[in-house]
């Protein structure tokens, strides 16, 4: 996946208010156009903390998304050591990975620890809407 005149060959998602809103119940509307339209473009994986991980997982089953991603992590943890986790399990190169997420605080410290490539989600809605031109419908 190119982002930014850079090539990613691992993405690697928050869940909660970068794919998904709570507050509507809904995934966000570029979604589902964009894992399928470049969601082959890349290794993907979910990393999310949740409290009732089952529920977390059984809702992204739910909206279909499992069949886009290598792999998915949902537990309570912190996220240095659950990105080592899928790092390490999937021998990952580091500078091959993009994360994105809307927490600063916590992906975006925990990439900046690790040597990993963050970017917030508004950045990336950012470029999808207006590079990617989806979700507009």
């Amino acid at each position: 996946m190119e982002y930014r005149g850079r090539e990613y060959k691992v993405i690697i998602w928050d869940w909660l208010w970068t794919l998904y809103s709570r507050k509507d119940n809904r995934l966000f509307g570029w979604v589902n156009e964009y894992f399928e339209t470049y969601g082959k473009d890349s290794k993907n994986f979910i990393i999310s903390y949740a409290n009732t991980p089952q529920k977390r997982t059984e809702l992204i089953r739910r909206f279909g998304l499992s069949q886009y991603f290598e792999g998915i992590v949902i537990k309570k943890g912190d996220k240095v050591e659950l990105f080592k986790e899928v790092i390490e399990t999937y021998k990952l190169n580091k500078e091959e990975i993009l994360v994105i997420g809307d927490n600063v605080s916590k992906e975006g410290v925990a990439c900046k620890e690790l040597g990993l490539d963050f970017i917030p989600i508004a950045l990336w809605n950012e470029y999808v809407y207006t590079k990617l031109r989806l979700g507009l419908k």
